[in-house]
C-alpha cells in the first residue's frame, strides 16, 4: 500500500514594516525676525499717494528694571495728506513716546484694505481729510493694568471759506466708533443691497412659472422664498431701506 505525501508546510510572509511618518525638522533658531508690512500702491504711485498707514515704535522700560523693556508697535491711518498731515501725526505719536526716527509712512489704497490685510495691526489713530486726528494711543505704563489714553483731537488749520462761515466741516457721523462706513454711505449701501435681491427675486420668481425655468432656478441652488425672505428681513432691520420702500411705492 502507498504511503500518503506528507503535507507541505505553509509559508507564511512577514508582514511588512509600516513607514513612520516622516517628522518637520526643528524650526530654525535665529537672533531675531522681522514683520514686513507691504504697500499695496504700485511703486510708481507710491511718492504722491495721499492716504496710508504710519508704523511708529518705542521701547518702554520694564517696571522691574530688569532687561531691556518692552517694544510697542503702533499704527496710525493717514486718509489724506493735506498740509504736512504726516508730520503731525508722527508729532502726536511722538509726544507719547514713540520714536521718530523710527516711524515708516506706508503708502496704502484704503483703510478697509489695510485691516484686511494686517488685522494684527489694525491703526490705534486716524487722521481724517480734514486733519483731526483721534483714537487711543497705548499709554507708556500700561504694564500697570491702566488703559490706553485716548489722543484727542488736533486739526489742522483751514482757509475760511464763504460757505460754511470759516468753520471745519465736522467729520460725518459713524454708527460704530471703528466703522469704515459714515451712516450716509452705510445707509446707501443697504439701499443698494435690498435694491438688488428685491430685484433678483422679481426676475426669479417671473422664471419660476415655467417648468425650464424652474429647473434654472433648482439648478442655480437659489431659494426664491429665502429671498422674499431676506427681502423682508431688511425692510424691518433697516430704517433707511424701509423709507427707500415707501418712496417707491409714493411714485407708483
Amino acid at each position: 500500500e502507498a504511503e500518503a505525501p506528507s503535507p507541505v508546510p505553509s509559508v507564511v510572509a512577514p508582514a511588512a514594516k509600516k513607514k513612520k511618518a516622516s517628522l518637520p525638522s526643528p524650526p530654525k533658531r535665529v537672533g531675531k525676525t522681522t514683520l514686513h508690512f507691504r504697500s499695496d500702491v504700485t511703486p510708481s504711485d507710491r511718492d504722491g499717494h495721499p492716504s496710508g498707514i504710519l508704523h511708529a515704535t518705542r521701547i518702554v522700560p520694564s517696571s522691574s528694571g530688569d532687561g531691556d523693556g518692552r517694544e510697542e508697535h503702533a499704527f496710525a491711518w493717514i486718509s489724506e495728506i493735506i498740509d504736512d498731515d504726516d508730520v503731525r501725526v508722527a508729532s502726536h505719536l511722538a509726544s507719547h513716546g514713540f520714536r521718530p526716527s523710527q516711524m515708516k509712512f506706508v503708502p496704502f489704497s484704503s483703510k478697509a484694505n489695510w485691516i484686511a490685510r494686517y488685522p494684527h495691526a489694525g491703526p490705534c489713530v486716524s487722521c481724517d481729510e480734514n486733519g483731526e486726528i483721534s483714537g487711543r494711543v497705548p499709554r507708556h505704563d500700561a504694564d500697570d493694568g491702566a488703559e490706553d489714553t485716548f489722543c484727542g483731537t488736533a486739526s489742522r488749520r483751514r482757509k475760511r471759506s464763504p460757505k460754511n462761515g470759516g468753520k471745519r466741516p465736522r467729520d460725518p457721523p459713524r454708527l460704530l466708533p471703528e466703522g469704515v462706513l459714515p451712516d450716509l454711505e452705510r445707509d446707501e449701501l443697504h439701499v443698494a443691497i435690498h435694491s438688488y435681491l428685491s430685484w433678483l427675486h422679481d426676475e426669479l420668481a417671473e422664471m419660476e412659472t415655467s417648468n425650464g425655468g424652474r429647473r434654472r432656478v433648482s439648478g442655480a441652488g437659489v431659494s426664491v422664498p429665502g429671498l422674499r425672505s431676506l427681502v423682508a428681513k431688511m425692510e424691518g432691520t433697516f430704517g433707511a431701506v424701509r423709507l427707500e420702500r415707501e418712496r417707491r411705492e409714493r411714485e407708483e
